[in-house]
């Protein structure tokens, strides 16, 4: 309900039949843990003002399809949960303050503008299975100086990556090639 300020630690933790979160834009915090095993869970939608996704919040929520992030939001720090594919188009544009992103292990593929600007992104790293990384994914992320990759360069060079990824950088590979974009 509107006026509600906080979600408190493991809230609606088992709440095996929830699907859908929409917070109001009074919450200004989620405690570790609130949405853990919420497997039914598919789509959330976060206050502008809450600035930290904790410990543990969407631990094995395994059907998480869509999480909506307003633009103006000053996250610093995400983990996407295990089961997350595709990191859609601008997903955390403008997200200037954002300064350490970890991805699953079951990502595939980033879409257009994702982290684009997002100025405080120093490193990210990507799993072997990634297929492709859109057009300007990286554009603005004038910080970004390293991509670690889970698999080899040869395999990097089979990515489908779009025109202006956005950012010249270093990409170290398993096999330890490295080249740059």
């Amino acid at each position: 309900p509107e006026g509600l300020k906080s979600i408190s630690t493991e809230a609606f933790k088992n709440c095996v039949s929830l699907s859908e979160i929409h917070l109001p834009e009074t919450v200004n915090k989620i405690g570790p843990s609130s949405f853990m095993y919420c497997r039914a869970l598919r789509s959330i939608h976060l206050s502008g003002k809450i600035s930290e996704i904790p410990k543990g919040a969407f631990y094995d929520c395994e059907t998480i399809e869509k999480i909506e992030l307003p633009r103006d939001l000053s996250l610093t720090e995400i983990e996407i949960p295990e089961g997350i594919m595709v990191i859609d188009r601008g997903a955390f544009h403008n997200c200037t303050s954002l300064a350490k992103v970890k991805v699953p292990s079951t990502l595939t593929m980033i879409g257009e503008c994702a982290f684009k600007n997002c100025r405080s992104l120093t490193e990210i790293a990507l799993p072997q299975g990634m297929k492709s990384i859109a057009n300007d994914a990286f554009l603005g992320c004038t910080a970004l100086g390293k991509i670690r990759f889970g698999g080899t360069l040869q395999e990097w060079t089979e990515l489908t990556l779009g025109r202006k990824l956005g950012v010249s950088t270093v990409v170290q590979c398993v096999d330890g090639c490295a080249t740059t974009m």
